[in-house]
C-alpha cells in the first residue's frame, strides 16, 4: 500500500471513529545517526579513490628503472655556458633561450606506458622549465617532450601514462632544462621509475592541493588544482554523495520503509565542506603571496610589480593626455582583459571597454585607446587610422606606438 493510500486509510479512521488498529500504519522512516551517513559518505568516497589508484598503478610489466646522479649526466648539445660538475651535483647555469640537453646514457628499453621522471633539483628560479626528452626507435628522428610538473619551485614526480608518446622502445632519454635566471640550477639526482598506487595516490592529492597562483580566470572559475590533473575533486565527491543516497534509498525500499533525508543532505554538505576547505586554502595562500608582493608599496610600486607593468604605464601616459573632464573614450584590444583593464584605469571617463568591428560608431571628438590590436594602425602622414578592410578615420595621434595608441577622432 503506497503512502498516499495510507494516509486516506487514516483520514477515514478519524472520521468514521473506526479504530485505529483497523487502518495501516504509515511506513516508518528509517532513522539515520548522522554519524552513520557521514560514515558512509566517506567510505565510500575513500573506495572510489582507492580503486581508481589500484587500477591506474598496478601494472605486471615492471617497466623502466634509471637512476642517475647529477655528475652522471652527460652534456648532449653545444651551450653558451657550459654546465659544470660540483661532487655529486652538476650546475647548469644561466640558458638564454637556447635550452641544456643532459643525456642520462641508458641502455634501451621497453616502456610499460606507466612509468614517472623525478629530478631532485635547488629549488628554481622563476620561469624555469624542466623536460623529459626522449627518442624511440620507431621514430629515430623525432624527439618526445614531457614537461615536468612544478610545485612553486621545485620538480614534483611527473606521471608519463598520460603522454601517448611514451610506448614501445626507448634508445635515448635526456632531461632539457630551459632558465632565464642567472641563478644556477642543481641538478642532485635524476630518477625513472614503473608506476605504482603509492605514487599515483601521492600525485592525485599534489594535484588537488596545487596552487598556481590566480590569473584572468580566477574571478570567475576555480579549477580546484592543477588544469591537467588525473581526477577532479568535484565530481568524485558529488558521485560519492549520489551513491551513498541511491544506496540507502533501494535499502530502505527493500525493507518497506522510507529513507531519511539525511541520507541525501549529509553527504551533500559534507561533500561541499571538503571543497569549501580547499578552497579556504587557496584563499590563505593567495592572501599570503599578494601581501608578500604588495604590502608597503606605493600605488606605482604595486602597479610595476604587476604581471602587465608596460600595459599600466601605457595607461598612465594615456591619462596624462587626456582632459581633466570626463570625455567618452573607446578602450580596444584583441584580449578582453587588456579591453576590462583599461577601463578600470581610466574611470571616472566615459569608458566602451568591449570588442567592436565598425568604426562608424566612432564621432569627432572621441579617444580611441587601443592596447595590443592587431587591426588597426595609424597612418601618420596621411593622420588616418585604418583598419585591415580598407576604413579610415581621421585621427590626432597623442601616443603613439606599434599595436596601441591613444587617438583623439576628427
Amino acid at each position: 500500500m503506497s503512502a498516499f493510500e495510507c494516509g486516506v486509510a487514516r483520514l477515514k479512521a478519524i472520521v468514521l471513529g473506526v479504530p485505529a488498529t483497523d487502518a495501516p500504519e504509515l511506513p516508518a522512516i528509517s532513522p539515520v545517526p548522522p554519524r552513520a551517513a557521514l560514515t558512509a559518505w566517506l567510505a565510500c568516497l575513500l573506495l572510489l579513490i582507492a580503486s581508481l589508484v589500484v587500477t591506474s598503478g598496478w601494472h605486471p610489466d615492471p617497466g623502466a628503472y634509471v637512476t642517475r646522479a647529477g655528475r652522471e649526466l652527460v652534456p648532449g648539445s653545444p651551450a653558451t655556458v657550459q654546465p659544470r660538475v660540483r661532487g655529486d651535483v652538476i650546475e647548469v647555469a644561466k640558458t638564454d633561450n637556447r635550452p641544456i640537453v643532459l643525456n642520462l646514457g641508458i641502455r634501451p628499453f621497453r616502456t610499460a606506458g606507466s612509468d614517472y621522471v623525478m629530478v631532485d633539483t635547488s629549488p628554481l628560479p622563476v620561469g624555469t622549465e624542466l623536460a623529459l626528452l626522449w627518442i624511440r626507435r620507431s621514430d629515430p628522428g623525432h624527439v618526445q617532450e614531457q614537461v615536468l610538473k612544478l610545485d612553486r619551485d621545485h620538480v614534483v614526480p611527473t606521471l608519463l601514462d598520460g603522454n601517448p608518446e611514451w610506448r614501445g622502445e626507448i634508445t635515448s632519454v635526456a632531461i632539457g632544462i630551459k632558465s632565464p635566471s642567472d641563478t644556477p640550477v642543481l641538478i642532485g639526482e635524476v630518477r625513472l621509475r614503473p608506476e605504482s598506487p603509492r605514487v599515483v595516490l601521492a600525485d592525485m592529492l599534489r594535484d588537488w592541493k596545487y596552487f598556481g597562483g590566480w590569473d584572468g580566470r580566477s574571478i570567475n572559475v576555480a579549477f580546484g588544482g592543477r588544469d591537467e590533473q588525473r581526477i577532479y575533486l568535484p565530481p568524485l565527491v558529488a558521485l560519492a554523495a549520489f551513491l551513498v543516497a541511491c544506496t540507502m534509498g533501494l535499502v530502505a525500499r527493500r525493507r518497506r520503509r522510507r529513507a531519511a533525508v539525511a541520507w541525501i543532505v549529509i553527504p551533500i554538505v559534507a561533500s561541499w565542506m571538503l571543497l569549501d576547505l580547499r578552497w579556504q586554502r587557496q584563499l590563505i595562500l593567495q592572501a599570503g603571496e599578494t601581501r608578500a608582493a604588495f604590502a608597503g608599496k606605493t600605488l606605482a610600486e604595486r602597479h610595476a610589480t604587476m604581471e602587465n607593468p608596460s600595459f599600466f604605464e601605457f595607461v598612465e601616459a594615456a591619462l596624462s593626455q587626456l582632459p581633466a573632464k570626463p570625455v567618452r573614450i573607446f578602450a580596444t584590444s584583441d584580449f578582453d582583459y587588456f579591453r576590462l583593464r583599461a577601463g578600470y584605469y581610466l574611470y571616472p571617463h566615459n569608458v566602451l571597454a568591449f570588442d567592436w568591428a565598425d568604426p562608424g560608431i566612432l564621432r569627432s571628438g572621441d579617444y580611441l585607446l587601443m592596447f595590443a590590436k592587431s587591426d588597426v594602425r595609424f597612418d601618420e602622414s596621411a593622420a588616418m587610422l585604418v583598419w585591415s578592410d580598407g576604413r579610415r578615420l581621421p585621427a590626432r595621434a597623442l601616443v603613439k606606438g606599434s599595436g596601441q595608441g591613444l587617438y583623439q577622432i576628427r
